[in-house]
Formats: structure tokens, sequence, C-alpha cells
């Protein structure tokens, strides 16, 4: 392998070696994440909501500059 190559590995095991290290004292001091409970998971969430007049607006309004009749 040539030089770079080589340089590039061990600066990638260096990297690796030190993700691991934060990650296992990470583990250490927090414990494992766990995902959201049931209750959470299943919790309905509402969207927002849009009056007609926006509606309205973008859809007819908002576009009625292309019905002016040109000479």
């Amino acid at each position: 392998m040539t030089e770079m190559k080589l340089y590039m590995a061990k600066c990638k095991a260096e990297r690796d070696a030190k993700f691991k290290a934060q990650h296992e004292k990470n583990i250490a001091e927090y414990g494992y994440c766990t995902g959201p409970t049931y209750n959470e998971w299943t919790a309905g969430t509402r969207q927002k909501s849009v009056s007609m007049k926006g509606k309205n607006h973008s859809h007819t309004a908002l576009w009625n500059h292309y019905h002016i009749k040109t000479k």
C-alpha cells in the first residue's frame, strides 16, 4: 500500500477508536437509549388547519392576474 493509503487507514482506525471510547463513556453515564413508550407512539397528532379563505386565495385570487385582457 502507498503511504497515503496507510496514513488514511491509520486515521480511520484512530477516529473509530475515539468514537468507540466516547460511545462507551456515554453508555456508562446515561445508559442505553430507549424508544418511545407505547402510549407515546400511539398518541395522535393534529395537522395544521388551514382556513378556506387561504385555499381560495391560493387557488384563484393569486392567479387572477393571468385573466387580465391584453391588447
